[in-house]
């Protein structure tokens, strides 16, 4: 829902409140917000229980630890 290129003039333009709820009257722009906000939530909840299971132990690994 970011600027639209309008075709006659070939300018891009910001598509402000007024004509959002004319194009998309299910969708209000704070369901928008809040529905974007969740998914960065769920990303940044996912990256971190990817960090926990593929990240990298830190320190050095002892010579006598080898097999």
């Amino acid at each position: 829902m970011g600027p639209t290129r309008d075709t006659v003039r070939g300018e891009w333009t910001k598509l402000h409140n007024e004509k959002l709820n004319v194009l998309y009257p299910l969708l209000s722009s704070v369901r928008v917000i809040k529905l974007s906000r969740t998914r960065w939530a769920v990303h940044v909840a996912h990256m971190g229980a990817r960090i926990c299971l593929v990240g990298k132990p830190e320190g050095k690994k002892h010579l006598d630890d080898q097999a």
